[in-house]
């Protein structure tokens, strides 16, 4: 059997550099137990009718974060949380339903979730709602309308929108 015979500050240093080594892997078997955790309160909460609550456990469905992914319910969750008042899961399920995920793919039913989005005050729905119409994919095609809706999501602080923005106002 091989025993180290070194310094007491090169056995500290090699058991430093084992902990380092090791750290990354706790943290992430941690991250594990936490998402089970944060699955079963949201369940409870979103059961109880929190609104909130069910957009990030559709979230967390979405992303198989603690539980198995599961595109149709996290569209079911997302469909809940908007139902709720929820502009966030609102724009996520626009999405899910323009590349079909969960749902069956529709652009008209996107639409009309990045309008309640937007409605909601939510950046993104109102980005996507611009893509939504300068591009002519569940609504008619409208420039201006594409505009107005970038400039609102630019307000709210989405960068893209700000981008998309001063490109139509450029007229490209």
């Amino acid at each position: 059997m091989y025993t180290y015979s070194g310094s007491p500050l090169m056995k500290l240093w090699g058991w430093l550099i084992v902990l380092c080594l090791m750290l990354p892997i706790m943290a992430h078997a941690q991250a594990e137990q936490d998402d089970f955790k944060a699955v079963d309160l949201f369940q409870k909460a979103c059961e109880a009718g929190i609104a909130p609550s069910c957009g990030k456990l559709g979230l967390m469905y979405k992303k198989g974060e603690g539980v198995k992914q599961d595109n149709f319910k996290a569209a079911e969750l997302f469909q809940k949380a908007c139902d709720g008042g929820e502009a966030l899961p609102c724009a996520l399920l626009g999405s899910m339903y323009v590349n079909g995920q969960g749902v069956k793919q529709n652009d008209i039913k996107a639409v009309e979730f990045f309008q309640k989005s937007c409605e909601g005050k939510h950046a993104l729905g109102c980005y996507l709602l611009g893509l939504a119409c300068e591009y002519g994919e569940g609504t008619r095609k409208d420039m201006g309308q594409a505009l107005s809706y970038f400039g609102k999501a630019c307000d709210l602080k989405y960068w893209r929108g700000c981008i998309d923005y001063a490109r139509l106002k450029r007229g490209r």
